[in-house]
């Protein structure tokens, strides 16, 4: 359990620390977001006055996930311009009358249906770089869960040529993160495949289960060599977890190339994610 001071997030908190039902298919408030992205966001655990963590969104503003009580309790978390968060519409809506709300879009979960992603119906873009791939690499392309040594070998050779591939330096990438991930894979619940072609490492996925019908996709890393790969990749992934309905691919931070390369997919709506404070 957490400590009557602030403290860093740990790999053994997994046990407890978990948001409100009404947050849970929010991707901010898996355990493996607050953990992997603990530095980015100095996330704090606190046990008193009520069990939270707190830190700092993307824009800077203070954030503070409750932990437990109820909404009445929860304004003893809050500073002069702290916020209470991340809580779904329907939450939000229902606290109205004590809560005033704001959202930031770049804040916005992606949400699609899986069986998107096994057909493509609708994409054709999409669609077509997913055959050029199996016209150019599908004879050789084999698909491997993410679970041994020899997987998570290829994982990591992935990516650190995407890095080598990306332009950005890799403190500007989630590369640090996702290599985090790969390492604390079992103990964050972490699940995924991994595509070689012809034996050479190829492109990766990595998730995890938000509630019984709905996956996060944390991390995909395809490498350039291989046009298609990413399509195929989420096919692959959504005809191998079938007890999926739905897909959060989570937000877009804003960056116009992940917002346009996200709505290409057809989400079937963005999650908001409300912020709260108590009204004067």
């Amino acid at each position: 359990m957490p400590s009557s001071q602030g403290r860093p997030i740990t790999l053994a908190d997994a046990g407890w620390l978990r948001p409100a039902p009404a947050a849970r298919e929010l991707s901010d408030c898996a355990f493996c977001n607050l953990f992997l992205f603990r530095h980015v966001h100095n996330y704090q655990v606190f046990e008193t006055p009520l069990p939270h963590v707190r830190g700092s969104a993307y824009d800077g503003a203070e954030l503070v996930i409750p932990l437990s009580g109820r909404a009445g309790e929860w304004a003893a978390l809050l500073g002069e311009t702290s916020w209470l968060y991340p809580f779904a519409q329907e939450e939000a809506e229902a606290l109205s009358d004590r809560f005033i709300s704001s959202w930031n879009e770049a804040d916005s979960d992606y949400i699609y249906a899986a069986e998107q992603f096994r057909s493509f119906q609708g994409m054709k873009k999409r669609r077509q770089q997913l055959q050029h791939f199996e016209a150019s690499f599908g004879a050789q392309a084999a698909v491997h869960e993410l679970s041994d040594a020899e997987s998570l070998h290829s994982a990591r050779q992935i990516l650190d040529l995407w890095q080598q591939e990306s332009e950005a330096a890799w403190a500007e990438t989630d590369y640090t993160a996702c290599s985090e991930a790969l390492t604390h894979r079992n103990p964050l619940a972490l699940f995924g495949l991994v595509v070689e072609v012809n034996g050479a490492p190829a492109g990766f996925m990595l998730a995890s289960a938000l509630s019984p019908r709905m996956a996060a996709i944390h991390f995909a890393k395809g490498l350039h060599r291989f046009p298609g790969i990413y399509q195929f990749m989420f096919r692959a992934f959504a005809q191998r977890h079938e007890d999926f309905e739905l897909l959060n691919f989570e937000q877009d931070l804003g960056n116009p190339r992940f917002r346009q390369a996200k709505q290409s997919y057809r989400p079937i709506h963005l999650a908001r994610k409300y912020r709260l404070r108590p009204k004067p």
